[in-house]
């Protein structure tokens, strides 16, 4: 369809009557189909006024709290999780003092998250323990992902009080304890000297998602409390409570 023409013929055939006064406007003749002048006062109606009222204001109440600042070593590309080991972990990590995200950073260098993974050495599980490392920490079931993270995280409680270090304390938990004392330190096996900067480089990027210990949570602050509101163009407004 020609948009100019019909542009131009609604603009002819609209307008007002010089001998009647009569001012048209374009309609359809819904017979033919055709257009045809139409005198306007067949399109005009009547809108009633009506006042329209303000929505409903939302308004919760914000409890001021206290914000721990991230440290400086938390920082890094965000890494997500696996779903439904997270409250295992994180309980874990807390009852024997570790950061969940140091743990999460052996599990994923060990096993990568595979309950039932097996190496070549006989480790097993998200924590790859050795048969030994399970008797002396209690493990019977080194497939079961509880017993498992309940041993390897004490395993890794001893390690750090032993040698107060986390690079001593990888190497012992990849190479043997007697490995490290045989050699001062990280020993020269290719699999240690690549498993140490490896973990250490997960837990710098999983402590982003550290949530506090419960004893370090938050505290709700004292004084007035913050009232939060939105009014009906979804600005949000602040303001303090008064007494």
């Amino acid at each position: 369809m020609n948009l100019k023409a019909v542009g131009a013929t609604l603009a002819i055939a609209g307008g007002l009557s010089a001998a009647t006064g009569t001012v048209y406007t374009v309609g359809v003749d819904h017979r033919t189909g055709r257009l045809i002048r139409v005198p306007a006062r067949h399109f005009s109606r009547a809108v009633a006024a009506r006042s329209i009222p303000p929505a409903p204001v939302r308004a919760k109440i914000v409890e001021a709290r206290e914000i721990r600042p991230i440290e400086p070593e938390a920082t890094g590309r965000r890494e997500t999780f696996q779903g439904s080991l997270n409250d295992l972990i994180s309980q874990t990590a807390y009852r024997y003092g570790i950061r969940p995200s140091f743990v999460h950073a052996v599990i994923k260098a060990e096993s990568n998250y595979d309950p039932r993974a097996v190496s070549h050495k006989g480790a097993v599980g998200l924590m790859q323990l050795m048969p030994q490392t399970a008797r002396k920490f209690g493990v019977r079931n080194r497939f079961d992902p509880v017993e498992n993270i309940d041993g390897g995280v004490r395993y890794l409680r001893h390690l750090l009080d032993q040698y107060a270090d986390k690079d001593l304390a990888l190497a012992a938990y990849n190479a043997g304890e007697g490995a490290v004392e045989r050699y001062g330190g990280v020993p020269p096996y290719l699999e240690t000297r690549l498993f140490v900067p490896r973990v250490l480089r997960y837990y710098a990027r999983f402590r982003v998602l550290d949530e506090p210990a419960p004893a370090q949570r938050a505290k709700r602050l004292a004084g007035p409390r913050i009232i939060q509101s939105t009014d009906q163009a979804g600005v949000i407004h602040y303001a303090t409570e008064t007494q």
